[in-house]
C-alpha cells in the first residue's frame, strides 16, 4: 500500500503543476522558459505539463470547484511573482484543502481496494479540529 503522501506527490502535485503551468502560458502570456522560473521547474517539464505528458489527473481538480478556485488563486498569485517559499505554504495549504474535499482520498482508495473502508484523512481532520 502507498502511503497517502506518496499519492499526492505522484499524481496529485503533478497535476497541479500541469494546471498552473499551462495557465501561465495560456492565459498571462508566459513563454515556457519563463514559466518554469517562476514555478523552480525546468522547461523540459513544463513544455511535458503543457502537452499533458505530466499531471494527467487534472480533470478531478478542476472538477471541484473550491479546489478549482485554489488552484486559480495560486497560479494567480505566482503570475504575479510569489517566490518559492511562499509557493511551498501555498501548495501545503492546498493538498490540506484537498485532503479535507475528499478528493486525496478518493483518489488513494482507486489505486488499492484494501481502502475502501479507510477513514485516515477523516480522522486525522477532526483530530485537528478538536486540538485548534
Amino acid at each position: 500500500m502507498k502511503p497517502l503522501c506518496e499519492v499526492i506527490v505522484t499524481h496529485i502535485l503533478p497535476a497541479v503543476r500541469a494546471i498552473i503551468a499551462k495557465k501561465l502560458i495560456l492565459e498571462y502570456g508566459y513563454s515556457q522558459k519563463k514559466a518554469a522560473e517562476r514555478m523552480g521547474l525546468t522547461q523540459p517539464a513544463v513544455s511535458q505539463y503543457k502537452r499533458s505528458m505530466r499531471g494527467m489527473k487534472t480533470h478531478l481538480l478542476m472538477g471541484n470547484g473550491k479546489i478549482a478556485e485554489k488552484i486559480n488563486e495560486l497560479a494567480k498569485a505566482v503570475a504575479e511573482g510569489l517566490g518559492q517559499e511562499e509557493q511551498t505554504e501555498s501548495f501545503c495549504r492546498l493538498c490540506k484543502v484537498i485532503v479535507d474535499e475528499g478528493l486525496a482520498c478518493d483518489i488513494h482508495r482507486g489505486m488499492d481496494e484494501s481502502l475502501s473502508s479507510c477513514s485516515y484523512c477523516f480522522r486525522k481532520t477532526q483530530d485537528e479540529e478538536r486540538h485548534s
